[in-house]
This record gives structure tokens, sequence and C-alpha cells, in this order.
């Protein structure tokens, strides 16, 4: 009992100490406002209005990526609610992630017949999303603002929460698969709607899921063939979405402006090069990798002390990590695809959350399988109890590690905060000048706290300004007035 009551307590101790950080990233959230492209989903809406915004978005040129209609359908959803709105939502997608995760963590124990307790797998959950966030390329543009979070970061959600409902259908029994199917078919043409890079996630990722699916169907009863089934049509679903994002009519019109797409050969040579260039970059990143490697490594060989794994599974372990890590580089190559191909370039910085995802996730796998089999080989040699209590010590501090890096985290808040207060200062200024009849308007120059994402500025040409000045309906909008050095926005 008293050995149950300290692993409970450590677990504990490991939810709060990944909790913490993924509060303060929710709090830096909570001061964005409009900035970039934002300002051209606002104008659009304000201008046609909710459903004419939809279509005009998809099938016309715009000032922004309107083939990316499930971007389009959430940006114009969160303008509703006003330029505040975009304050809510890194924490909500931050809640949402860490929620389908321990969805995820918790259906997958049930099935694979690996006991994993509620507050197990909030802290592996927790883990995950602190780990690809802390290091991921671009925080600022991936999670906090609005155009480059939802093309980027909400389709490891909504992959997350499909591959929740998934596992939960898949787990019961009597279900009606045809509606389900349709629910998860409606879900992935939704989930693969925000990005070209989150489609090709997307699509590989499920194509594995397929793949698996098959082999257990294949030598299986009717109960591994409704996984095929479910997991062939949330496939089909992707494959509608990849079609809806290709020929929109808005995508001829911008690929005039690039380069022409390479062929086949070039394209894989550039995705391979792409992918090793971001695995050798992240491989830099020496004591996160150790932290990642350790914590599920230790995870893994305490779960085996107490639930060690068959001698026949043990001699799998080859063939475990080797399709792991094939799994990896597919996806990898899946991140890679699009910008090699419509730019022949490496990816946005932003766009890389996804591959730090992947590789975070497929580095933790690895580490825990073969933490689970040093720890089924540790409880055959000796007493389990001895080992059992070093990895629970070990893990207990591994728990520094996202303390020790708040202060980072909260480097900026005071940035974040000013900049919130100046905004709304010059939103309110804004509306009043309108209201009082003014059509060319001259308001404070503030900075950019996004990087790369410009602001209102001095040039009434700039097309975010142009933006600003129909979603605010005035004529002209001049960012020339100082003050931002100010401390208390006049």
């Amino acid at each position: 009992m008293k050995k149950v009551h300290l692993y409970t307590l450590s677990i504990g101790l490991g939810v709060l100490a990944f909790s913490i950080p993924l509060i303060a990233y929710g709090v830096n959230g909570a001061f964005m406002r409009y900035s970039g492209d934002d300002y051209c989903y606002a104008a659009v809406l304000s201008e046609y209005g909710f459903w004419e915004a939809q279509r005009r978005s998809y099938f016309e040129v715009t000032t922004y990526h309107g083939n990316r209609y499930s971007l389009t359908l959430f940006s114009h959803l969160a303008d509703l609610f006003g330029p505040k709105a975009n304050g809510w939502l890194p924490g909500l997608a931050l809640i949402l992630w860490v929620g389908s995760l321990y969805f995820v963590f918790r259906k997958a124990a049930q099935l694979l017949n690996r006991p994993i307790r509620a507050i197990e797998a909030m802290l592996l959950a927790e883990a995950v999303v602190f780990l690809v966030l802390h290091r991921t390329p671009d925080i600022a543009q991936s999670l906090y603002w609005r155009s480059g979070m939802l093309p980027y970061l909400m389709p490891l959600v909504f992959n997350a929460i499909l591959l929740g409902a998934f596992l939960s259908i898949c787990g019961q029994s009597g279900r009606p698969l045809l509606l389900y199917g349709g629910i998860l078919f409606s879900l992935a043409v939704l989930g693969g709607g925000f990005s070209e890079t989150g489609v090709a996630f997307q699509g590989g990722f499920w194509t594995l899921i397929v793949l698996g699916s098959y082999i257990f169907a294949h030598r299986s009863s009717w109960r591994f063939r409704a996984p095929l089934f479910l997991s062939a049509v949330i496939w089909l679903g992707t494959l509608v979405a990849l079609v809806l994002l290709a020929f929109s009519p808005v995508v001829k019109a911008r690929l005039m402006d690039l380069p022409s797409p390479p062929n086949l050969l070039a394209l894989l040579e550039m995705c391979f090069r792409y992918a090793a260039i971001f695995t050798l970059k992240t491989m830099k990143q020496v004591y996160e990798n150790v932290v990642i490697l350790a914590f599920f490594f230790f995870f893994g060989f305490y779960s085996a002390t107490h639930h060690p794994l068959r001698v026949t599974t043990l001699r799998l372990l080859p063939w475990k990590l080797f399709l792991v890590v094939g799994s990896g580089i597919l996806l990898l190559l899946c991140c890679m695809a699009p910008s090699a191909y419509a730019e022949s370039s490496y990816p946005e910085l932003r766009a890389l959350i996804l591959a730090r995802f992947v590789v975070v996730v497929i580095m933790g796998i690895a580490a825990w399988v073969v933490g689970e089999m040093v720890g089924s080989l540790s409880v055959r040699l000796s007493q389990p109890s001895r080992f059992s209590a070093m990895a629970l010590l070990f893990l207990s501090i591994l728990y520094v590690y996202p303390i020790f890096h708040i202060t980072e985290i909260r480097t900026n808040t005071p940035l974040y905060q000013k900049w919130a207060r100046f905004w709304d200062a010059r939103d309110q200024r804004i509306r009043e000048l309108k209201q009082q009849g003014f059509s060319e308007i001259h308001v404070m120059e503030i900075d950019h706290v996004i990087p790369n994402v410009m602001e209102l500025s001095r040039d009434a040409a700039h097309w975010y300004t142009n933006c600003a000045e129909v979603y605010y309906g005035v004529r002209a909008i001049y960012a020339d007035q100082p003050g931002w050095d100010e401390k208390v926005p006049p």
C-alpha cells in the first residue's frame, strides 16, 4: 500500500510539474489579438458575412489561403467573438490537445491490455505536449498567432481526437459501423482542411493505421475487421480533404507565382534532405533529447516491473524498433512534402511543429519499448521492488525539467501584456474616431510581437493595413503616431 501511495504521489507531482509550464503558455497566449493575416480574415467576414465569406474564400482569390477551408471556418468562428477571442484560442487548443491525448492513451491501453491509470495517462499527455512545444522551432507563430496555430497545431489536435474516437469505437461491441464511419469520415475531411502540411501528416498517419489494421484483419476474426473499415473510411476522408485543398480555384492563381513543381525523384530527394536537416538539428538538442528518452524509458521500465512482458514479446523488440523508426521516417517525409512540392524549399518554421511532434513521439515510443524490455528482464533476474523504486526515483528527478524552464517561457510575458494593452487602446481609438465621422485615421505605431508577422504600418497601401481598413470600415489608417515606448498607453 505504501508503494502504491508513493507512486501515486510521484505521478501527481509530475502532473503538477508539467501543467505549470502549459498554463504559462496559455497565459502568454491570452494577450494575443489580431496580427498579420488575422486582419484579412476579419475583413472578409465583416464585408460579406459568415456563409458568403466561406464561399468567397474558397472560390475567389483573397489575401490568405482560401483553399484551406477549415482554417477559414475556424478563423471566422473566432472572429464572430471579436479580436479578444484570439487570446482564448491558445489555451483552448492546449486543453483540447492534452485532453484528446489523455483519451488516446486510456483507450490504447485498454485495447492492448496494458493497464494505465487516469493520472498516468494525464502525465503522459501533458509531457508529450510540453516536450513538443518546448523546442518547437517557432512557438510564437505555431501557438500564439492564430493564423499560424490553426493550420499547423490544430491538425495534431484533430488527429488526436480522431484517433481517440477510432480506438473507442473499436473497443465497443455491437457498434453501428456505418453511422460511426460517417462521423469519422466527416471529422477526417474537417481535420484535413487546415493546411497542406496538416493533410499530408494526416494521410501518412492513417496510412500506417490502415496497414496495421489490415494485418490484424487478415489473420483475425471480424473483431479486427472493424478497425480496417473505420481506418479506411478516415483515410478516404483525408483523400477528399486533399482533393478539396488542391483543386480550389484560388490554388491555380497562387501557383503562378511559385516555381514549377519538381518531378517525383527530385521531390523525394528534397523530402529526404529536408527530413535529414530537421533530424540533425533536433539531435543537436542533446539535453532535451536525453530528457525525452529518460522520461519514457523509466516510465516503461516501471510499468514492466509490475506487468512484465512475455519472453516471446521480448524477442520482437528489434522488429518493434524497426517499425517505430520506419513510421517516423514516413511521417517526417509527409511533413516535408508540401513545401518541397509547392515551393521547392524547406518548410516554414511554424509548420515544423508537426515534425517536432513526430520526433518526440517516435523517441518516446522507442524509449518506452526499450524500458519495458529492460524492466521485464530485471524482474526475471532479481527482486523487482529494488528496480521499481530506482525507476520511480529517476522519473521524479526528471520533473525538475519543466519547472526549470518556466522562467524561459515567461520571458516575453511582460512584452505580450504591454502589447495587448496598447493594441486594445488603439482598437478603441479607431472605433471612437470612426463614430465621430473620421474616415482617415492616424493611430499609434506599435511593435509586432509575433516574429516575421507585421503589424499595422505607416504605409496605408500595405495589404495588412488595407485589410484593417476594411475590417474597421474606414478609408485609410496610418499607424504613424508615437507612444509605443511610453509606459502607459495614451
